[in-house]
């Protein structure tokens, strides 16, 4: 076995040696975390989006038509 080969083994050996510190399959874990979160959200949201197209005729009635909040009037767009 040469000086290259001993190397290229070695190296080899210790990224096998590591593998398992790398988790890979908490990968998959997350991934599922985040799918059960947004589908527990879902009709709290879909719930919340038709009440507010439901309710913007009032809101707009009772606001006088205006729901923009921002009192940036300098025109440079930046934020308050």
């Amino acid at each position: 076995m040469t000086r290259k080969q001993y190397r290229l083994t070695r190296r080899f050996m210790v990224f096998l040696a590591a593998a398992p510190l790398l988790q890979l399959s908490q990968c998959k874990t997350g991934t599922s975390q985040t799918l059960q979160f947004v589908a527990n959200q879902l009709p709290s949201t879909i719930f919340s989006l038709i009440q507010s197209l439901a309710l913007a005729p009032l809101f707009s009635f009772l606001g006088g038509g205006t729901t923009n909040t921002n009192t940036n009037t300098t025109g440079l767009g930046g934020g308050i």
